[in-house]
């Protein structure tokens, strides 16, 4: 169980006024982080208040409000009360209510990181600076009851810096407000963000003649712009190339081309994620499997087959997931596990790929036996011996598709 304390009993010295209070398109400040809360997958929220008008808006969104009657004693004294308030054995994340840029995403990305690691402090990190919200285990309960004034859980972090586990976002998200400046920057930083112009440059730059054959090409299963690849990167690596100096890949941007009707959209969020390929973290591996299910054609599968292989090749501990994934009822899941491998040949785990394909054999399933000859036949290119050796082994369960896509080179 995971507890979220929204802490907001601050006295905004340097705002001059409540800045929770202050409204950013039409919804008070607080309300952002308040509604991507109750969307997440916290177990409970609370909200830790001095003024009454936050409680008003905590009651609106029937979320329990604590009345913090030593609000000028410092942060901490909203973490007690949100940790005395908690159930016995539940976990703590801290939120603070002036990130406006937060999201259901972030915080359960988070909560993710902490079911991974379940002994460490979760702590995002946003460019290379350190942020909210944070997971403190439940072992850190009597810590954080004795933390004193606003250094709020800072010095715990500081003792055990051995026993944290980091989280990387898009700088934007970990942005607050302070200040009158900061305020008026976020402003204009939520009228129009980097990827909202370049959709529009996207979709500017529809075909509709080349869309209806891009659309017959595909079934029929998707809308398309008409966009091919060359003249969609030639618009969109212009911007992937400012946004790389963030250093960390922005799944906002990813989900929101997700979303999108338009194919081309999905191509883009993928094109990105190759562009961002040194900065793929393991966890990434569940944001993909997202991806994975929704929207599923060969078409995007193939390339989040290649960015997994990414992911998995210097992380042996990951196999374990591809196994899995191999097993999978939906077969999009079982094609990546087949085709992650596809270009590594002299790195190919070879135990690996004979247990995915043997968790395969048997199937009717066009997209799997072609992703078996695939690789197959991709990796004669490397050990032409091994592959010739495995089908003359298995004749009598390969279907006939993989024998011939995997015998073309030997």
């Amino acid at each position: 169980m995971i507890t979220g304390i929204i802490m907001a009993s601050g006295y905004s010295r340097r705002m001059g006024e409540n800045k929770l209070l202050l409204e950013i398109d039409g919804k008070k400040l607080i309300e952002y982080v308040i509604i991507e809360a109750k969307k997440s997958k916290l177990d409970n929220i609370f909200l830790i208040y001095k003024d009454e008008e936050l409680k008003v808006i905590g009651d609106r969104y029937n979320i329990k409000s604590i009345y913090n009657e030593k609000a000028l004693l410092g942060q901490s004294e909203s973490m007690k009360l949100g940790i005395e308030n908690s159930n016995i054995e539940s976990h703590y994340m801290f939120l603070v209510g002036d990130q406006p840029f937060i999201n259901s995403e972030i915080i359960n990305s988070i909560i993710d990181t902490h079911y991974q690691n379940q002994d460490n402090i979760i702590v995002p990190l946003y460019g290379e600076n350190r942020g909210m919200p944070t997971i403190f285990p439940n072992k850190y309960k009597n810590e954080l009851l004795n933390t004193e004034g606003d250094i709020g859980g800072r010095d715990i972090i500081k003792e055990n810096i051995n026993s944290i586990s980091y989280i990387g976002f898009n700088i934007n998200y970990g942005l607050d407000i302070d200040t009158r400046e900061n305020l008026e920057y976020i402003i204009k930083l939520k009228e129009k963000t980097w990827y909202m112009d370049l959709i529009d440059d996207l979709k500017a730059s529809r075909d509709r003649r080349k869309s209806i054959d891009m659309e017959n090409y595909m079934r029929n299963k998707f809308e398309f712009l008409g966009i091919q690849s060359i003249e969609r990167r030639k618009i969109s690596n212009p911007y992937f190339k400012e946004i790389k100096k963030s250093k960390t890949i922005d799944w906002d941007f990813i989900y929101k081309c997700w979303e999108d009707d338009y194919r081309e959209l999905q191509y883009i969020a993928l094109d990105y994620l190759k562009y961002m390929d040194k900065f793929l973290r393991n966890e990434d591996l569940y944001k993909l499997e997202k991806l994975i299910i929704n929207k599923s054609w060969w078409d995007t599968i193939d390339s989040i087959s290649s960015i997994v292989g990414t992911i998995l090749l210097n992380n042996t501990e990951l196999k374990s997931i591809m196994l899995k994934w191999s097993l999978d009822d939906n077969f999009w899941k079982r094609r990546v596990a087949i085709l992650h491998q596809l270009k590594y040949k002299d790195n190919m785990d070879i135990e690996l790929l004979e247990k995915i394909i043997e968790n395969n054999l048997g199937t009717d399933e066009f997209f799997i036996n072609k992703a078996i000859g695939w690789i197959l036949r991709e990796y004669s290119k490397t050990d032409r011996i091994w592959v010739k050796n495995y089908i003359e082994k298995n004749i009598d369960k390969l279907d006939s598709l993989t024998i011939r896509e995997g015998s073309k080179y030997i």
